[in-house]
C-alpha cells in the first residue's frame, strides 16, 4: 500500500464539466472562470477574485500589483523595500519578493504552532518595512488579527499566503479574508484542485485593478477575455502618446504578464468547490486520528498547536532531543512501507542554494526554531482519499517503528 503526502479526490462531476468545456471549443477563460470567481469569492468572504494558472502565479502577482501606478506612491513597492516573511517558506513567497526588487526580511517561526513569530515581526519592522507576507503553514492559520493590527498601526500590507489553508478559519473568518490581498493554490496537493490554478482576492479596488492588469498582460481595459467595450469608451479616450480613440482593449498600463487560468480548469474547480467541507471534514478526522497515535509517544514529539478551525494540509512529524533516533531514520523507514513524507517546504530558505546562485540580498533575524524544524520535522498526508484502510496501515507501521525503542 502507498499512500502519498497528497491526492486530488474527484468524481464524475468534474469529468463530465471539464468534457462540457471542451466540446464547447471555448477553453480560455470565459463563463466557467466567471461562475467559479463568483463561487470562490462567496466561499471566503471577500470582495474580488482573480483566477491564475498557479499558486505560484497568485503570489507573484499579489506583489507585483503593489508595485503599479494604481497603488498610492506613499505606499507602493519600491526597489529596496522590504518585505516581512518566515525563512520556513515555500520559493515561490520568496520569488515575488526578489522579482519586484525588493528585500526579504526572514523571521522565525512560533514553536508551538510554527507559524510567523509576531514578537519577532514587530523586532524586523524598520522605516524601509512596506509589508508582511505571512503564510498558514500546513493549514493552520497564524496569528492574522494581531497581524492586521500591526499592518494597520504601521502602515504596511498584509499579504496572506492561503494557499495551503483553504477553508480554515479564525475567529469566525476564513483564512484568505483578513489580509488586504490572500492567494490560493488548486494544484493537485491542495484542498481543491484544478490540476492547476490559482487566486488572487482582494477587498481593495485598486488593488482588485492592479490584479487584474497583471494578469491579463499590463492591459489597462478591465473587460474579461470575451467581453467587449463594457466601459463604452472603448474607442474615444486618450492614454499617453498613443492617438486618441486607440483601441482600450490593446492599451497596456503595466508590464505584466499572461497568467490566466482555463475555462477548463474553472468547470473543475466549481465541481471541486461544492466538496470543500467534506475535504475539511475528512482532513481534520485524518489529522487527528495522527494525533490520537502519537499522543501515546508525546515525549518524544513535539505537537502542532490548532489555532482556529484548521482545515490540515500535513500532518508534521517534529522529533524532540528526547527520541532515540532521528528524523531520516523515521523518514526512511515510512518510505520502505508505503507511507511517503515531505521536508516542510525550504525548511529555512537562507540556507537554499537558490539565494546563492542569484546573489539575493536579504536580512534576517535568529531563525533557531526554523533551524530546529528543518533538522527534525517533516510532514505526511491527511488528504480525503485516506480512509480506514490507509488509517490502519498507518498506525501499524508507526507503531511497529516506535516500539523498536521501546
Amino acid at each position: 500500500m502507498i499512500i502519498n503526502p497528497a491526492q486530488q479526490v474527484y468524481g464524475k462531476e468534474e469529468i463530465n464539466s471539464a468534457i462540457e468545456v471542451i466540446k464547447s471549443g471555448h477553453w480560455a477563460e470565459g463563463i466557467y472562470a466567471e461562475k467559479f470567481r463568483d463561487a470562490l469569492k462567496k466561499y471566503i468572504g471577500i470582495k474580488y477574485c482573480s483566477l491564475t494558472n498557479s499558486g505560484s502565479s497568485a503570489n507573484l502577482v499579489a506583489v507585483m500589483s503593489l508595485t503599479t501606478h494604481w497603488i498610492p506612491e506613499n505606499r507602493r513597492l519600491k526597489e529596496g523595500d522590504e518585505i516581512i516573511t518566515t525563512a520556513l517558506c515555500f520559493p515561490t513567497t520568496l520569488s515575488p519578493i526578489y522579482y519586484a526588487r525588493c528585500v526579504p526580511v526572514f523571521v522565525d517561526v512560533e514553536k508551538s504552532t510554527w507559524n510567523i513569530n509576531i514578537s519577532e515581526v514587530k523586532k524586523a519592522i524598520t522605516s524601509k518595512t512596506k509589508a508582511i507576507i505571512a503564510s498558514h503553514n500546513l493549514g493552520n492559520p497564524c496569528n492574522l488579527i494581531e497581524l492586521r493590527k500591526i499592518c494597520d498601526d504601521n502602515k504596511l500590507w498584509l499579504i496572506e499566503d492561503n494557499c495551503d489553508s483553504l477553508s480554515s478559519e479564525i475567529e469566525d473568518k476564513k483564512t484568505g479574508s483578513i489580509g488586504d490581498i490572500s492567494t490560493c493554490s488548486f494544484y493537485p496537493a491542495h484542498h481543491i484542485s484544478c490540476g492547476e490554478g490559482g487566486a488572487v482576492l482582494t477587498n481593495n479596488i485598486l488593488i482588485n485593478k492592479a490584479i487584474n492588469s497583471m494578469i491579463n498582460w499590463g492591459r489597462d481595459c478591465w473587460c474579461n477575455p470575451n467581453q467587449d467595450n463594457a466601459c463604452k469608451a472603448r474607442y474615444n479616450q486618450k492614454h499617453g502618446d498613443l492617438p486618441f480613440g486607440y483601441d482600450h482593449k490593446n492599451t497596456y498600463a503595466e508590464l505584466g504578464f499572461n497568467l490566466k487560468m482555463t475555462d477548463i480548469q474553472a468547470s473543475i474547480g466549481i465541481e471541486q468547490l461544492k466538496r470543500i467541507d467534506i475535504f475539511k471534514y475528512d482532513r481534520r478526522r485524518n489529522h487527528q486520528f495522527l494525533t490520537n497515535l502519537f499522543i501515546k509517544w508525546n515525549e518524544w514529539f513535539d505537537l502542532n498547536m490548532e489555532i482556529g478551525t484548521v482545515s490540515w494540509f500535513g500532518y508534521v512529524i517534529k522529533i524532540n532531543k528526547k527520541a532515540p533516533f532521528k528524523s531520516l531514520e523515521m523518514i526512511k523507514y515510512l518510505d520502505d512501507n508505503g507511507i511517503r513524507s515531505r521536508a516542510f517546504f525550504c525548511g529555512n530558505i537562507t540556507k537554499q542554494p537558490c539565494l546563492f546562485n542569484r546573489n539575493v540580498k536579504f536580512r534576517s533575524l535568529d531563525l533557531k526554531v526554523t533551524d530546529d524544524i528543518m533538522n527534525n520535522a517533516f510532514w505526511i498526508g491527511v488528504h480525503p482519499a485516506i480512509k480506514v484502510d490507509e488509517r490502519n496501515h498507518m498506525r501499524t507501521i508507526i507503531t511497529n517503528f516506535l516500539n523498536q525503542y521501546v
